[in-house]
């Protein structure tokens, strides 16, 4: 059972924590395009204060910043008020306001699988923090490619931007809720560039089924890269995001993009996209549609469109 009112919880604690100077959040510029030839939207937002976030390998491999018990930015020690699995804390580096994070209390690592109980507290989550105007979703980084800073397990909570229509809620648009297989794969959208699975869940699903949903989707990935990556070496990275409608995977190649020095995680496969620096702000913005080109330097190209298809 999850602690009443989470939502003003979070809200209050990140007015107080900005207040106080706890967190680093910068009201940069924002603009929202559209790639002319796939219609994926994107959210392109400037954050320079992000260029002071420890990136992966910047932390002693003892220490586990994480774990640390910061009351500034605490929102709840026990997010489950029965299980105790979980404690929810605003994030010191946050793209949006009230950007969460889902810290395991027991150290677990960040590469570990999601559990049964991971999911059905996200849904829980979601279920309550969503409103009719306002859609939440969460994010897991699996793996050293996925874009994840921190060894400690976690998950973060995100509020989709007004009006902003992500891929997946496209892709599965009038599609019947299924449990995915071999035989009846999960869904793709042809005109991306970068490969991608995802399942349109139905509403209340249980703790089961959230959990076959996310092997099967995670099953898939293992058979895509076991089939696309010369190098094949565990473990495999990828991205996990998490709505109220559907459940998508990502499978990842790389953290960073070749052509322009810009870096991935679950959000970027969204449409969501974090520049640093000013110059790589004014190419991304005179081309948005090179996006779509990063996007496939993180992962792998779309499974649709390879002539040898694993599915």
């Amino acid at each position: 059972m999850l602690a009443k009112d989470i939502k003003g919880l979070i809200q209050s604690k990140y007015a107080e924590a900005r207040e106080n100077k706890a967190l680093f959040f910068n009201d940069g510029d924002t603009s929202t395009k559209c790639n002319s030839e796939n219609g994926m939207m994107y959210w392109i937002r400037f954050v320079p204060t992000l260029l002071t976030k420890p990136e992966k390998g910047d932390t002693p491999a003892n220490s586990d910043p994480l774990g640390k018990h910061e009351p500034e930015l605490l929102v709840l020690q026990d997010m489950d008020v029965v299980e105790r699995e979980y404690k929810l804390v605003l994030n010191k580096f946050p793209i949006m306001p009230n950007h969460s994070l889902l810290i395991t209390n027991a150290y677990k690592h960040q590469n570990d699988m999601l559990i049964p109980s991971d999911l059905s507290k996200c849904y829980a989550l979601l279920q309550q923090v969503d409103t009719a105007t306002e859609r939440h979703f969460i994010i897991f980084n699996c793996g050293p490619e996925s874009g994840s800073s921190q060894n400690h397990k976690h998950l973060q909570l995100l509020q989709f931007l007004d009006g902003f229509v992500p891929f997946q809620d496209r892709l599965c648009n009038d599609i019947e809720p299924f449990l995915p297989s071999m035989k009846l794969p999960p869904l793709q959208d042809k005109f991306v560039s970068f490969a991608h699975f995802v399942v349109p869940l139905p509403e209340l699903p249980t703790e089961e089924y959230l959990m076959t949903c996310y092997i099967s989707l995670f099953e898939h990935i293992l058979a895509f890269v076991k089939d696309n990556n010369e190098k094949n070496e565990p473990p495999v990275s990828y991205n996990f995001i998490l709505t109220k409608e559907w459940m998508c995977l990502v499978p990842r190649s790389s953290i960073r993009a070749q052509t322009l020095p810009v870096g991935f995680n679950s959000i970027g496969y969204l449409g969501l996209v974090i520049i640093k620096e000013e110059d790589t702000l004014l190419k991304v913005k005179e081309n948005p549609d090179i996006i779509d080109t990063l996007l496939l330097e993180c992962g792998f190209p779309n499974a649709m469109k390879l002539k040898h298809q694993t599915f």
